[in-house]
Protein backbone atom coordinates (compact mmCIF):
# COMPACT_ATOMS: atom_id res chain seq x y z
CA UNK A 1 0.00 0.00 0.00
CA UNK A 2 1.30 3.50 -1.02
CA UNK A 3 0.07 6.36 0.88
CA UNK A 4 0.46 9.64 -0.77
CA UNK A 5 -0.26 11.90 2.17
CA UNK A 6 2.90 12.14 3.53
CA UNK A 7 2.09 15.33 6.17
CA UNK A 8 -0.42 12.84 8.27
CA UNK A 9 2.96 10.36 9.01
CA UNK A 10 4.77 10.47 12.09
CA UNK A 11 7.47 10.38 9.44
CA UNK A 12 6.57 14.01 8.25
CA UNK A 13 9.75 15.40 10.71
CA UNK A 14 11.98 13.22 8.69
CA UNK A 15 10.59 14.22 5.14
CA UNK A 16 11.04 17.51 6.08
CA UNK A 17 14.49 17.28 7.12
CA UNK A 18 15.07 15.11 3.58
CA UNK A 19 13.90 17.28 1.78
CA UNK A 20 15.84 20.49 2.79
CA UNK A 21 18.52 18.13 2.58
CA UNK A 22 21.91 19.97 2.85
CA UNK A 23 20.37 23.36 2.74
CA UNK A 24 20.78 25.75 6.44
CA UNK A 25 17.20 26.11 7.61
CA UNK A 26 17.66 29.89 6.95
CA UNK A 27 18.19 29.16 2.76
CA UNK A 28 15.35 26.40 2.75
CA UNK A 29 12.91 28.27 4.46
CA UNK A 30 13.42 31.47 2.41
CA UNK A 31 12.81 29.43 -0.52
CA UNK A 32 9.60 27.94 0.68
CA UNK A 33 8.59 31.45 2.10
CA UNK A 34 8.23 30.01 5.93
CA UNK A 35 9.63 31.46 9.48
CA UNK A 36 12.71 29.69 9.83
CA UNK A 37 10.54 29.02 13.78
CA UNK A 38 7.91 27.07 11.62
CA UNK A 39 10.12 25.17 9.55
CA UNK A 40 12.15 23.74 12.53
CA UNK A 41 8.88 22.78 14.27
CA UNK A 42 8.16 20.60 11.13
CA UNK A 43 12.08 18.63 11.61
CA UNK A 44 11.01 18.47 15.21
CA UNK A 45 7.74 16.50 14.79
CA UNK A 46 6.14 19.57 16.96
CA UNK A 47 3.54 20.54 14.22
CA UNK A 48 3.07 19.73 10.39
CA UNK A 49 3.16 21.96 7.27
CA UNK A 50 -0.48 23.93 6.47
CA UNK A 51 -1.64 22.94 3.13
CA UNK A 52 0.26 26.13 1.38
CA UNK A 53 3.46 25.06 2.93
CA UNK A 54 2.56 21.22 1.95
CA UNK A 55 2.71 22.68 -1.96
CA UNK A 56 5.90 24.22 -1.49
CA UNK A 57 7.43 21.43 0.23
CA UNK A 58 6.23 19.47 -2.48
CA UNK A 59 7.18 21.68 -5.20
CA UNK A 60 11.21 21.55 -3.80
CA UNK A 61 11.16 17.80 -3.31
CA UNK A 62 10.01 17.39 -7.22
CA UNK A 63 12.69 20.03 -7.82
CA UNK A 64 14.98 17.70 -6.08
CA UNK A 65 13.54 14.45 -7.66
CA UNK A 66 12.70 13.33 -3.82
CA UNK A 67 10.01 10.82 -3.78
CA UNK A 68 7.28 11.75 -1.27
CA UNK A 69 5.21 8.51 -1.14
CA UNK A 70 5.73 6.47 2.20
CA UNK A 71 5.88 2.43 1.90
CA UNK A 72 3.21 1.74 4.40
Amino acid sequence: MRITQWWMQPQCAEIVRRIRGDDSQEVFAQLIGVRIPSLSRWENGHTTPSPAYRRMLAAAARNRNIQLEIAA
